[in-house]
């Protein structure tokens, strides 16, 4: 280490680290309140994570009575899943940009579209390549598809003693991706967005490198 004109802030310390540093030389400074001024400053992903721990996570996690309703295993609007589909694909278009070796143009972008299955209580969302980033769109399923999420829906379902757990899925089908979850809030929310988001860029990276 340098010597004595060495500024070192420090937040918070233990007695025996303070004094080797001193050992050492530096100009030991309170650096509290500049960690409290860095604490501050939020980029846009923590405010979404921050926002959704007020609004839903905290309520859910601490129930008061057996017969309170729980936010996160609330049904969904559309509204909820508008908000996650349209951060999802901003979070993958922005991702695909920055992968992008200099000056060459993003290949597509990422739009969603979305349909629920209120019979069974899934949703499933469907990423598709466009020429242009688009609002997501919400359909309406035919018979067919219907079958289909059934057999999807209890493949995705597990019992443990009284309790049945839905898990989401998410495969890829040629140029698309799926993602079928359960129809409750705690798996739409903003912080869901960035999370799933995480796992299909992952997914897509592993398979160029295959």
């Amino acid at each position: 280490m340098a010597g004595g004109n060495d500024l070192v802030g420090v937040d918070v310390v233990e007695p025996p680290v303070l004094f080797a540093l001193q050992k050492e030389g530096p100009t030991i400074v309170d650096g509290q309140q500049l960690m409290q001024d860095v604490r501050v400053i939020k980029t846009e992903d923590e405010i979404t994570l921050v926002e959704d721990t007020c609004r839903i996570i905290s309520e859910s996690a601490t129930p008061t009575s057996p017969d309170k309703q729980i936010p996160t295993t609330q049904p969904t609007s559309v509204e909820d899943r508008q908000r996650y589909s349209s951060l999802l694909c901003e979070t993958l278009n922005k991702w695909s940009k920055k992968d992008q070796p200099d000056g060459r143009k993003q290949p597509f972008f990422f739009r969603a579209e979305i349909i629920p299955f209120p019979v069974v209580g899934m949703t499933l969302l469907t990423l598709h390549q466009a020429k242009e980033p688009g609002l997501p769109i919400e359909s309406t399923a035919n018979g067919q598809l219907d079958h289909v999420v059934a057999r999807l829906h209890k493949s995705a379902t597990y019992a443990r003693g009284s309790f049945e757990y839905l898990r989401g899925v998410i495969f890829g089908d040629g140029n698309q991706i799926h993602i079928l979850k359960p129809d409750m809030l705690g798996q739409w929310t903003q912080t869901a967005a960035l999370n799933d988001a995480d796992q299909v860029f992952h997914a897509i990276v592993q398979s160029k490198r295959k």
